[in-house]
């Protein structure tokens, strides 16, 4: 009997440290040790914003509202200045055809061609008495986040009308939020709140999910990854099946964008550019 009872403890007593093994190699792997390559370093001015286009060039916004376009190597390609020097609120450079960028002091929207020469503004006044972000859609209309009845709209550019409109009321306060950032990326739409994390919506502006976390003002993709950075590590959520990754960058930075082989990192005053080595 004693034996008996002696092999049940010893069974209980392993199967309790392997479990207690593999958490620990499961928290071990959550984090991604990369290793990391300086390959370049520039000075920029002073920044404000940054976005990158689907041939992962970069644009970095500067405080009077220019816009630096520069390829993965740091070549800087080309430069925009404003007729009307002002704070960009938001940039969206995805498709590189139609960059966009917000001036919310102005309450203007402004399209730019691939060499950020063609300036096309448009209002959003006629529209609402305050819009808070707006971002560019799939199909080339807006996206927008009216402050004034606090409500998600979609904008058709063309026949000058709202086509979408979803009261935020049941999903943040009103009386007590920060929304930060707005993006589409394959057809879900994703607005990021500073203290409850990022909502998710699908194209007709239904929600669906929110990613918890506090603090986030700027999220990028990467395939089917959505990811944040805080601190000197970055977080990955695929934005199908929610599965999440954490990798450790060399600094930390204002903003960061992950490419297949390359890191880049954007500091006050710097362009990092580093190899990835895994």
């Amino acid at each position: 009997m004693q034996s008996m009872t002696v092999r049940i403890c010893s069974y209980l007593l392993l199967k309790r440290i392997s479990r207690i093994l593999l958490f620990l190699l499961m928290t071990a792997s959550a984090t991604s040790a990369q290793e990391y390559q300086l390959i370049d370093s520039l000075r920029i001015g002073s920044l404000q914003k940054a976005s990158i286009d689907k041939f992962n060039n970069i644009y970095l916004v500067s405080q009077n509202g220019g816009i630096d376009k520069y390829d993965i190597n740091g070549t800087l390609l080309t430069h925009f200045s404003p007729n009307k020097p002002g704070d960009v609120t938001l940039i969206e450079a995805w498709n590189p055809l139609k960059v966009f960028a917000l001036y919310g002091d102005f309450q203007e929207c402004l399209f730019l061609d691939r060499f950020l020469v063609a300036e096309n503004r448009f209002s959003l006044t006629p529209i609402s008495s305050y819009i808070g972000l707006a971002t560019i859609s799939a199909d080339n209309n807006l996206w927008l986040v009216d402050y004034s009845d606090f409500s998600l709209k979609k904008y058709d550019l063309p026949f000058g009308q709202v086509t979408i409109q979803r009261p935020f009321d049941l999903l943040l306060d009103p009386n007590d939020y920060d929304l930060t950032f707005m993006r589409e990326y394959q057809n879900l739409l994703f607005l990021s709140e500073s203290s409850s994390g990022i909502l998710v919506f699908d194209n007709l502006g239904n929600y669906l999910n929110s990613i918890q976390e506090a603090g986030i003002d700027y999220f990028s993709f990467f395939e089917n990854e959505l990811y944040y950075l805080k601190g000197n590590v970055l977080y990955f959520q695929d934005i199908y099946n929610h599965a999440k990754r954490e990798v450790e960058i060399p600094k930390s930075a204002h903003f960061a964008f992950w490419f297949d082989t390359q890191l880049v990192l954007v500091t006050d005053h710097n362009f990092l550019i580093y190899a990835i080595n895994e």
